[in-house]
């Protein structure tokens, strides 16, 4: 299948400099529809991207459509991998999965920890994240990647490690 040009919409608007109002950047893609595991495997972003072992095989084993996508003219430098056809490699792939038997698991430690939790039915792979999205609805897992496109991703809470019993002790004298 060819690609296709497709609006996406981030799900946090990004804060326009000039107005400082929420403004739809007007984000623009491309992307390309599949439906078998080959594609997926074969792809350069999925064999670099940060998951882990199980991760991997899991998401493999639940697979049922996803979508490669690039960016037509606004490809950086650093991440324009020309193919052998000429375009640019995909920046992101969008995955829909089956049920799966992770639940809490995770799916990649690198570099935050994303479990895949029993309803999370969409994967975002990029080359430096993955990101899991909760439910099926493929209009919802593109608005994730646009909020990463445009930078208003969110990163998970990140838990506090517990203080040492001599740093406590310590703290409490100040």
């Amino acid at each position: 299948m060819p690609y296709r040009e497709r609006p996406m919409r981030p799900l946090l608007l990004p804060i326009h400099p000039e107005t400082q109002l929420t403004a739809d950047p007007g984000l623009t893609v491309e992307s390309r529809r599949f439906t078998d595991v080959l594609t997926l495997q074969e792809s350069l972003l999925w064999q670099t991207a940060p998951l882990t072992r199980d991760g991997r095989a899991e998401v493999v084993g639940a697979f049922r459509e996803g979508w490669l996508v690039r960016r037509p003219s606004v490809n950086p430098p650093f991440e324009i991998v020309l193919r052998q056809d000429g375009g640019p490699e995909p920046c992101a792939i969008v995955l829909m999965l089956r049920s799966h038997t992770m639940y809490g698991r995770l799916v990649s430690a690198v570099p935050e920890h994303i479990p895949l939790e029993h309803g999370d039915r969409s994967v975002i792979v990029t080359a430096d994240r993955v990101i899991a999205v909760r439910g099926a609805n493929e209009a919802r897992a593109f608005g994730y990647l646009a909020n990463l496109l445009v930078g208003t991703h969110w990163s998970p809470r990140r838990r506090a490690r517990p203080i040492p019993a001599e740093d406590a002790d310590a703290l409490r004298l100040l």
